[in-house]
């Protein structure tokens, strides 16, 4: 890096790139130059959950104040979030009504909407209409529904075959009601009525949270003066204008953990990968070959419910900075799977926990979390309130005070999945402050943790500080060989047998008689503050070169400035009842071809051009796409057999067409 500009000075002498991840815990901020993709500045700081914004005007604030660059000279700038899915585990967002055009859906499959009315329409398995589309039956659905909700979805049978009656629904509906109509065909052209409709339905309920954001964001990079192209993060770690993310909100779940991954291959130059992005609160695996980050198959299942949202192909396990640190009876560390907040960070917020800490000669205490959760039960508002009060305190504390109160440890349990309240406890944050690896919140919190921990556990501090990192690196991995595994074999689930093989060849419980051992054909890519700590052992045990690249820390941040966009397009082939093989997609009217060879030709050819030129349309240039044929359910098509669905995604670099050159 170069020596630090004294002056700011008028702007205008470099092209810069501003990426900002609002994580679960930290929202990262970096600051790159196009030209030479350096990071000239980078920053941490924790994520205000009740407001993001507020987390993102600290990070923006600590980039500014270390006064190497201009904003000014800031000419794109690219989000990433855990907004979207957190609204939907904390069931925040809007009130959804869906009109279906043709079908009644079953309860059982669907994300169920704020409230469901059925009319008459939609089209058959070939395309053509089932039925009429009344505009008066319309109307009064929209109407009805406009009363009690936020916005409308529309979905009719086979639209992913032909759109034709939710393009007109949405034409009739636009000067009728006063709220937002979706459209299910403008989320998914895929078959696959249940996901495809889940899929608008949860677009439906993340619009305002989402858009609540956006302002909040475009506010904030006026605030200091930054006139730059602004795009957000996919799930499938690509990028969308915020124009589209407006619109399209839904596709933004995940979206932090595909940050991880493009980071993770900018940063360390590899095309061929495992990248492990250790957070602070959970770990993601993923395997990326010839440099094209992985996309799951299948969309992603949210509550319960299929999808057609497309995310990265991402092993996830329960181990992170913050992650819960507990000695059991056999005197095995366990971490995780619970999040606390680290020793150092709460002393911040709470000057009396370390003399509590003394005086009780523990290092567990309930602190108050998330402000704005769901409504609250009278026995829960009294333990907040008391918590509130009181904090930090123990759950004696609060049985001292209502010792009839007999549910209490359901009580709390429930306010601490509602996201109410949380734990601090020491953590490996905490071990790694102590030990000097971090700079961060108060080392005498985490000094008197680590002490107290290990007297209870009647331990040396160094054996404590050995144990956890043993544990979290044999967690590491293990989630590693669990990733290549799911991958070469297609299975998901191990029997005990396998878990003890893996478990053994990372240094858990040795065999006696015989060795077991793994070795990776391809380097270990760590991301994330505890990367080094974690991950760089593994060296030996699973016999690979293990990269922790320079600014791994915001690893998620640099990945939201390095990404590329992506479209995808589908076509169904399905045989003919008077022969031949019916070419059917939602972009183009029925083709026919007599050999199956020569239909699938086609559909590659018609998916491949579809895709592509929608890249096109958005700038996009060094544009490859990718086809995928799969045989469709024939539960999907009304019991037809044989037929075949064609997939093509283009992804292209669209910063020739936003900063002038290229780029990635």
């Amino acid at each position: 890096m170069g020596s630090p500009i004294k002056m700011i000075g008028p702007g205008g002498d470099r092209t810069l790139a501003l990426g900002i991840d609002a994580g679960g815990s930290y929202t990262d901020g970096v600051v790159m130059d196009v030209h030479t993709k350096e990071v000239i500045a980078k920053m941490k700081s924790r994520t205000t959950h009740d407001d993001m914004i507020v987390g993102m005007m600290n990070a923006m604030n600590g980039l500014i104040m270390k006064r190497v660059f201009n904003p000014k000279d800031i000419k794109f700038v690219g989000l990433s979030t855990t907004l979207a899915t957190n609204s939907i585990l904390e069931s925040k967002g809007g009130k959804v009504g869906l009109i279906t055009i043709g079908w009644e859906p079953d309860s059982d499959m669907m994300m169920m909407p704020s409230k469901t009315i059925f009319v008459e329409g939609g089209h058959d398995v070939t395309g053509k209409s089932a039925a009429g589309l009344s505009d008066g039956s319309l109307i009064e659905a929209a109407k009805e529904l406009e009363k009690t909700v936020d916005n409308i979805v529309i979905s009719a049978k086979f639209s992913c075959l032909n759109d034709g009656h939710e393009r007109r629904a949405k034409q009739i509906l636009a000067d009728k009601v006063n709220i937002p109509v979706i459209a299910a065909y403008e989320l998914s052209k895929d078959i696959g009525m249940y996901e495809r409709t889940n899929t608008a339905v949860l677009n439906g309920m993340l619009l305002p949270v989402i858009n609540d954001f956006i302002l909040g964001v475009m506010s904030l990079l006026s605030r200091y003066d930054i006139k730059a192209h602004v795009m957000m993060m996919k799930g499938d770690g690509t990028m969308m204008k915020i124009e589209t993310a407006k619109m399209r909100p839904v596709e933004t779940i995940m979206s932090g953990p595909a940050a991880s991954i493009v980071g993770g291959l900018a940063l360390s130059g590899c095309c061929d990968g495992m990248i492990v992005d250790i957070g602070s609160t959970s770990t993601d695996v993923a395997c990326v070959r010839d440099g094209m980050p992985p996309v799951s198959k299948r969309g992603v299942v949210v509550l319960g419910k299929k999808t057609h949202v497309r995310t990265m192909d991402a092993h996830t396990i329960a181990l992170g900075g913050d992650s819960h640190i507990k000695m059991e009876k056999d005197g095995n560390i366990k971490i995780g799977p619970k999040r606390s907040v680290p020793l150092a960070t709460s002393s911040l917020s709470y000057p009396s926990l370390k003399q509590r800490m003394r005086n009780d000669r523990d290092i567990t205490y309930l602190i108050p979390h998330k402000e704005k959760t769901r409504s609250l039960t009278s026995s829960e508002t009294i333990v907040m309130e008391f918590i509130k009060a009181n904090a930090p305190c123990r759950i004696s504390d609060i049985s001292d005070v209502y010792k009839e109160m007999y549910t209490l440890p359901s009580v709390i349990e429930s306010l601490m999945t509602a996201g109410s309240l949380i734990f601090t406890s020491l953590t490996p944050t905490d071990l790694m402050v102590s030990t000097g690896r971090f700079e961060t919140g108060d080392k005498e919190a985490s000094d008197l943790g680590l002490e107290i921990f290990s007297e209870k556990a009647g331990i040396t501090e160094e054996q404590t500080i050995l144990k956890v990192m043993d544990r979290a690196v044999v967690n590491s991995g293990r989630a590693i060989l669990e990733k290549v595994l799911m991958n070469e074999t297609g299975i998901s689930r191990f029997d005990e047998m396998t878990k003890r093989i893996i478990d053994a060849s990372i240094g858990k419980d040795r065999f006696d008689t015989m060795e077991s051992i793994f070795k990776l054909n391809m380097p270990i890519i760590g991301l994330g503050g505890p990367a080094s700590a974690y991950l760089s052992s593994l060296r030996q045990r699973l016999g690979t070169e293990v990269i922790i690249p320079e600014n791994h820390d915001v690893g998620n941040a640099v990945g939201t400035v390095r990404s590329k966009i992506s479209e995808t397009s589908y076509a169904m082939i399905i045989p003919a009842k008077e022969g031949g093989y019916d070419i059917r997609s939602s972009f183009s009217s029925a083709i026919r071809m007599m050999r199956f060879d020569e239909a699938l030709s086609k559909a590659i050819e018609m998916t491949s051009s579809d895709a592509k030129q929608n890249i096109e349309k958005q700038g996009g240039i060094d544009i490859t796409v990718n086809t995928e044929t799969e045989p469709i359910d024939p539960k999907e098509l009304e019991d037809i057999e044989n037929a075949v669905k064609v997939s093509a995604r283009a992804t292209g670099d669209p910063m020739e067409y936003i900063v002038g050159f290229r780029y990635i």
